[in-house]
Formats: C-alpha cells, sequence, structure tokens
C-alpha cells in the first residue's frame, strides 16, 4: 500500500516544503509505518521501534543505520516515551500523579468529569486503546474501562467538548452523528446510564446553525433542566431558536419554549449556572443569562484594557466566588492587573475591591484555575500561582507539569487540580530536533543539537546526512548550517556542502545526493545547481546536472527515469515552465506531460503511474483544483480526484502506503468545517477513509 502525506505549516509565515523527505509527524501526527515504499537508501521499511513515542513538534523524516539505529529528525525539542494525557496536581505539595496509563488514547482531550465514584469520564477528539472514539472511563484504579460508546460522525472523527454527571446520567456534548451499539442518530447530545453504560433514548433534535456549524460545547443542569451551549440552530422536537444557548427538559425531548436567548455568537462555549444566573464565555465576552428565561442580565465587568485590544478571556466559579482573567489594569476603575475577583453571593456580581494582583510577568491570562486557596493563572506557555488570600504571587515548590501551552482543561477537587491536556511529552528531557533510537528501542547518548529544525535524513552507506533550517549544528559546535554530514558522535564530518539557505528535501539517487531547497549555491566546490542539485558524497562536489531551475523546489518523487518536482519557479532550463516539472532524471533534460499549475505546488508524490500535488494553487491544467489534484503521469491529463481542502499554510506532501495522507491545519475539508490534524484520503476517490491518522494526535506511532 502506499500512501500521500501533506504537511501545513505551524505559523503564518511564509509558505514552505519539505518535498519528499521521509514523514514522521506534523502538528502531532502519528508517523506512518512504511515510509518510502520503494526501498531507497536510508529508508525504514519497517523500523525497529515498536513503542509508542511522542515529540512536541513535527517528526518530518526518519533513516534506519544498517546496524539497526532508527534516526528521527524534525521541529521537536522533546521527545520520548508518550505521558499521561490525565492528571492530578496539587500546588500546596507540588505532588503530580497519573490518573491514567499513558497508552489509553491517542489524541487531544479536552473535557475531564468525575464518575462519583473515584473513576473519571474523558471527552476529546481522540481514539482510544478500547476501540474507543472521543469517550473513555478511567476507573478508580486508573485502568481505562471496556465501555465503547461508539461515538462516531460518519467518515469524519467524532469530539466531545462537554460532559455532566447527574442522578446516575452521563449527559454528553460535542461533535458526533450517532452513538451506541446497535448505532443509533445522535446530533451533538446524547445520555448514557452510568451504571449499564447503555445509550439512554433522550436523544434531543439539533440543527445547524446559519453557518452550517453544530457543536456542543457545554453543558450545565440545573432545576429540573439541562441547558447546553455552543453552536446550533433550532433546538428540540419542538423546533425551538434559542441563540448559542438553550433550555431543554431532562424528560422528553423538548426545549423549554420560556428560554430565548438572543444576541449571542454562534461561539458560546464554557458555561456555569449560580444562583439563577448562567455566566458564559460569547464572542470573547463574559455574558450573564437569566437560567429561566434567557434574557441577558446586563452584567458589565468594566474592564479598563491594556492595550486597547485586550480585555476578557476566562472565568472560574467557586463557591459563591467569581474570577474573571484576561489583559486589564482596571476593573471598574478598581486597579487590578490581568486577574479580578467578584462576590457572587447574591443575583448579580459585585466586585472586590479589597483584592488585587500586580501581575508579573506581562501578558494575557488565557485560562484561570481556583482551588482551595490558590489561583493558577496561564500566559505564554507558562504558569503563574497566585495566593488566593490577597493576590501575592509564590513560587511553588514542584511547578505545575502543564506549563508548555498544554493546558486543556482540569477539574477542581479542593486543592486538587485534574488535568486533561494535548501534550504527550511532559517531563521528557530537552532533546533538539534530531534522536537516534538503538534497536531496542531506547534513545542514544547522540546529541548533534542544531540550532534549528531538520527536515530531513538520509543514511547512504552508513553515513548520516542532514539538512534543514539549522546554522550551527555538532556536538563540538561548527558553525556548519543548512546540510552537514554527522558522525556517530554526533560530530559534523569534513563533507561541507556549503549550502547558503535552506534544505527541503533530499534522496539517495544513482550514488549521488539529491537536493532541494531554497539554496542558490550549493557545494564545496560551488558547483551544484541552484534550488535542485546533485552533491557527491565523497566530497561534496557538484555532480554535473543540466537542469536548470529559477526558484524554489519544495518536493520531488520519482518513478523510474522521471523526476517529478514541485516550487516556486517560472523556468526549467531556459524554458518557461511554472511550479511543477518533469526531467529524465539521468539526463536531465525536461520531459513534457506535465499540466500547468497557476501557483505554488508544495508536494509531489508518484502512485501507480499518477502523480499527486498539493499546493497553493487553484487551476491545473485548465482544471478547478483546490489546493489538491492528480495527474497521469504519462500523458499529464488531469484526472477527476479533487479533494477541496483550505488550509492557512503549507509544507509538503508524502506517498506512504496506498491511501492518501494528508496533515495539516485545515479550515475545510470538501466545503465542511474541519480542525482535525490529519486528512486520509482514498487515492481513487479522494473520500475520507477510517484510519486512525484522522484522529488529532501527538504522537509518532511507530508500528513494527
Amino acid at each position: 500500500m502506499r500512501v500521500l502525506v501533506l504537511n501545513v505549516l505551524l505559523s503564518g509565515f511564509a509558505l514552505i516544503s519539505v518535498g519528499c523527505t521521509l514523514e514522521a509527524n506534523i502538528a502531532g501526527q502519528m508517523l506512518p509505518s512504511l515510509l518510502r515504499p520503494d526501498g531507497g537508501e536510508g529508508v525504514v521499511d519497517a523500523p525497529q521501534i515498536s513503542q509508542k513515542i511522542c515529540a512536541n513538534g513535527p517528526v518530518f523524516s526518519q533513516a534506519e543505520m544498517p546496524s539497526g539505529e532508527t534516526i528521527l529528525a524534525g521541529d521537536f525539542t522533546r521527545i520520548g516515551p508518550c505521558s499521561s494525557p490525565f492528571l492530578k496536581y496539587n500546588p500546596v505539595t507540588g505532588a503530580v500523579e497519573s490518573i491514567g496509563p499513558s497508552d489509553a488514547a491517542v489524541g487531544e482531550a479536552h473535557v475531564i468529569e468525575a464518575d462519583g465514584a473515584g473513576g473519571y469520564y474523558v471527552g476529546g477528539y481522540f481514539e482510544a486503546k478500547n476501540g474507543s472514539q472521543a469517550l473513555i472511563h478511567i476507573k478508580p484504579d486508573g485502568t481505562l474501562s471496556d465501555w465503547n460508546p461508539q461515538l462516531s460522525r460518519g467518515a469524519l472523527a467524532a469530539g466531545v467538548s462537554a460532559l455532566k454527571v447527574h442522578d446516575g446520567v452521563l449527559y454528553v456534548g460535542g461533535d458526533f452523528t450517532a452513538a451506541g451499539s446497535p448505532s443509533l442518530s445522535r446530533t451533538a447530545l446524547a445520555a448514557f446510564d452510568i451504571a449499564t453504560g447503555d445509550l439512554l433514548p433522550w436523544a434531543p433534535p439539533l440543527t445547524t446553525d446559519s453557518f452550517g456549524d453544530l457543536h456542543i460545547r457545554s453543558i450545565e443542569i440545573a432545576s429540573g433542566s439541562i441547558f447546553i451551549a455552543g453552536a446550533f440552530g433550532t433546538v428540540g422536537a419542538n423546533l425551538h431558536v434559542s441563540e448559542g444557548v438553550a433550555k431543554i427538559n431532562l424528560t422528553d425531548n423538548n426545549a423549554d419554549t420560556s428560554f430565548a436567548a438572543t444576541g449571542l455568537s454562534s461561539q458560546s462555549g464554557k458555561m456555569k449556572w449560580h444562583n439563577g444566573t448562567l455566566v458564559l464565555v460569547d464572542g470573547g465576552g463574559l455574558v450573564m443569562l437569566n437560567s429561566t428565561n434567557g434574557a441577558n442580565t446586563g452584567f458589565v465587568a468594566g474592564l479598563t484594557a491594556v492595550p486597547a485590544w485586550g480585555g476578557f478571556s476566562d472565568y472560574e466559579l467557586k463557591g459563591d466566588e467569581l474570577w474573571i482573567a484576561g489583559m486589564f489594569d482596571a476593573v471598574n476603575g478598581h486597579p487590578t492587573r490581568n486577574i479580578a475577583k467578584f462576590d457572587f453571593s447574591g443575583a448579580t456580581p459585585t466586585l472586590d475591591t479589597g483584592w488585587a494582583t500586580t501581575y508579573e510577568p506581562e501578558g494575557w491570562v488565557s485560562q484561570l484555575k481556583v482551588t482551595d486557596s490558590h489561583i493558577l493563572s496561564f500566559t505564554n506557555g507558562t504558569v503563574g500561582y497566585w495566593n488566593k488570600s490577597n493576590g501575592t504571587q509564590y513560587v511553588p515548590a514542584v511547578a505545575s507539569p502543564v506549563g508548555e501551552g498544554t493546558y486543556l482543561g482540569a477539574l477542581n477537587e479542593g486543592e486538587e487540580l485534574l488535568y486533561v491536556h494535548k501534550s504527550k511529552t511532559l517531563g521528557l528531557p530537552e532533546t533538539r530536533y534530531l534522536v537516534m533510537y538503538d534497536p531496542d528501542g531506547e534513545v542514544m547518548p547522540w546529541a548533534p543539537s542544531p540550532n534549528d529544525y531538520v527536515k530531513s535524513v538520509v543514511v547512504h552507506e552508513g553515513r548520516i546526512f542532514v539538512g534543514g533550517r539549522f546554522t550551527n549544528i555538532g556536538v563540538t559546535p561548527s558553525g556548519k548550517r543548512y546540510l552537514v554530514e554527522l558522525d556517530t558522535d554526533g560530530e559534523v564530518t569534513s563533507w561541507d556542502a556549503d549550502a547558503n539557505d535552506e534544505i527541503y528535501d533530499m534522496r539517495s539517487v544513482q550514488g549521488s545526493l539529491l537536493i532541494a531547497g531554497e539554496f542558490t549555491s550549493i557545494g564545496s566546490d560551488g558547483m551544484g545547481a541552484a534550488y535542485l542539485a546533485k552533491l557527491s558524497f565523497v566530497d561534496a562536489t557538484g555532480v554535473p546536472w543540466t537542469t536548470q531551475v529559477d526558484g524554489r523546489v519544495f518536493g520531488f518523487d520519482i518513478e523510474g527515469s522521471a523526476l517529478v518536482f514541485g516550487g516556486g519557479f517560472s523556468t526549467v532550463d531556459g524554458q518557461a515552465v511554472e511550479n511543477l516539472a518533469k526531467v529524465d532524471l539521468n539526463t536531465g533534460s525536461l520531459l513534457g506531460g506535465t499540466p500547468t499549475v497557476d501557483s505554488w505546488v508544495n508536494g509531489v508524490a508518484v502512485i501507480d503511474e499518477k502523480v499527486y500535488l498539493f499546493g497553493q494553487f487553484t487551476d491545473v491544467g485548465g482544471e478547478a483544483r483546490s489546493r489538491l489534484a492528480a495527474f497521469n503521469l504519462s500523458n499529464g491529463s488531469v484526472t477527476a480526484w479533487a479533494p477541496n481542502i483550505a488550509v492557512w499554510a503549507s509544507r509538503a506532501m508524502r506517498e506512504v502506503s496506498g491511501k492518501v495522507i494528508v496533515m495539516a491545519h485545515f479550515n475545510t475539508y470538501n466545503g465542511v468545517s474541519y480542525t482535525e490534524g490529519t486528512l486520509v484520503l482514498d487515492p481513487d476517490t479522494g473520500a475520507k477513509v477510517a484510519d486512525p491518522r484522522n484522529l488529532y494526535s501527538s504522537t509518532v506511532w511507530l508500528e513494527e
């Protein structure tokens, strides 16, 4: 089987590609088990590492040494055995405890809810070890239960964003269309009997909002009713309209028509009930609604935002205390920096002017958690600790384990916080951009320590060649940049490619190193061609190569003697050929049989005589295509394969084994909002197929 893999840049900067480097992980995705089916040098057809390992950034490339060691390269700073996504932390004692097995699920956990018997329900976007999607039960002894609620969303990944236990029932909200076995229709809401695990008949109908979205993000239960917040249109069998927040009867499938919220966005999220009031985050602001009729109470926090674009971000309710956070200098004229306290013992919160912080370092408090005596604030990937009684900051004996921008949710239990998070690299030692595993799967003391990411690694006759964006590398810092040879001690050898810019893709071809990138000068003799070059493995001199390209080459693939490459160029060998070309690998001469492409091509892969493309294009060979396309290698005719995706930045596309794997930060897939990190597509139809890689994952999943 063969697969295409598409990567997308994690920031909104220049679009760049790594071409056909061996693919492992992007934005926390799974590493395919078969990376270069043609068996080229430096290829891992059957990785030796059978454990699951995780990285805190993309792993771009993988290669195997003749003696069985495996090298991984990418844009990570921590990599190793996956940590548990469910942790318990006490900010007073510093105690950290895992509350679930590290391999319970692959993906992101978003919400945690106590089951009332010492265990926990966890929801998110993940695939569990027991086969469950999006929802699992951790038993009181910390093991994963066998319960599988069978949540699904057709060919897409199901997700859970809201959980609430009430009177022996688990209520679930999220992004799913079916549940139970046999599968029954359940649109974004479902209920399960806690004692038996059975799906209950409660199933209020929901329709999409005016943007076509349907996602329940929060659930609260009070006074015999269930309140939901999220994106939806009508609610209940009686098709009631209530914007952003709705009230539903617990005893039937109807909405409470006496409750009608208005003026809310379709992005209503976190919601809590207190003293007859619903407190919720909506459209970036704090809103309070009368829980009887949905009327806005008119509460205004009165923040003095500094800078002007600052404001509110999060809140917490702890007993009769309302805590708010964001970026501000004062509340209703009372000086307090980024965190404020309100007394909510009555019907309306009143500001506590006896409580204030000065808050250092500066920064937007994105999330807030409150224990019985302490406050934890999350700012720019760091955690701040505050005495709840007087607002003074302190340094804990043991810092929160969730301090790298990984925090997603927590449940207060006295002084303790129960975390769910997306990082699986908590506590791992720093390992920057390159790592080598021995045949038994143990990290070796090999630390070249490049100062920036590595995009491609090639092993040729036991020699290790790495290319990327680094400008210094080696156990003994060498000052060498972009492309070097490393020895088995992690030192840079005398082989000197002397590239003057970034390397995107490399491969051992016909006894030479074929290289694609941003460079205009390369080779120890300076004789390598710009953007697409061959270098000698002996002395890094340029190998005669007639193909001349006038712009960056992002990636390539090879079929027989045909080299197909894509990038951002306008001529090849002086002829007008834009963004996509095919040349004879033996002679370097330009071949025909490629369609026109109206913008950059970031990835190229050949599968069964068809060439698959990923890029910024909207037209290929006169046919409308949105970022993905395919054409016949023999004659350049565009095929009907046309998945439609929208992404915000691009790296590359890969083929791995019989399916088209697209790894990206997406906006849409085939016109529908799509936020998963991976698409696995059928190479014939373009349809999304069932595959674990369709789920969010920070896991580099190496398989035997």
